[in-house]
C-alpha cells in the first residue's frame, strides 16, 4: 500500500507539471537571461570604469611599495644590546679626611658633618 501511495504522488505531480509546462519554461527562461543580463551589466561597469580601475590598483600598489620602503629605511640599523653586571665595591674603613682639600674649598665641619651624614644614606 506503501508504493502506491508514492506512486500515485509521482503521478500527480508529473500531472501538474504538464499542466504548468509552459509558465515553467517562461520562469527558467527568464532566470537565464536575468543572469545573462548581470554578467553583461558586471562586463560594462568593468569596461566603462577601465581607467579608474587602472588608476586606483597602481594607485594601491605604489602606497604599499611606499609603506613598505619606509619601514625599510626607518629602521635602526644598530642593534642596542643592554648587558647587566654585577659589580662589587669593597668598602675602605680607613677613610681620612684631607684637611688641606677642606680648607682649599673652604667647606666648614658644619657641612662636613652633613656631607657625611648624606654620604651614609646613599651606602
Amino acid at each position: 500500500m506503501d508504493e502506491s501511495y508514492s506512486t500515485s504522488i509521482i503521478h500527480y505531480n508529473l500531472n501538474k507539471i504538464k499542466q504548468h509546462k509552459e509558465i515553467i519554461m517562461y520562469a527558467i527562461a527568464m532566470a537565464v537571461l536575468l543572469v545573462v543580463l548581470r554578467f553583461l551589466e558586471y562586463k560594462f561597469l568593468i569596461l566603462q570604469n577601465e581607467f579608474g580601475l587602472y588608476i586606483g590598483i597602481i594607485a594601491l600598489f605604489f602606497t604599499a611599495l611606499g609603506i613598505w620602503a619606509s619601514n625599510k629605511l626607518t629602521t635602526p640599523k644598530v642593534k642596542t644590546v643592554i648587558v647587566e653586571k654585577e659589580i662589587l665595591v669593597q668598602k675602605r674603613l680607613d677613610f681620612i679626611v684631607n684637611e688641606e682639600e677642606l680648607s682649599k674649598r673652604k667647606i666648614s665641619k658644619r657641612e662636613l658633618i652633613s656631607i657625611r651624614i648624606n654620604g651614609k644614606r646613599i651606602e
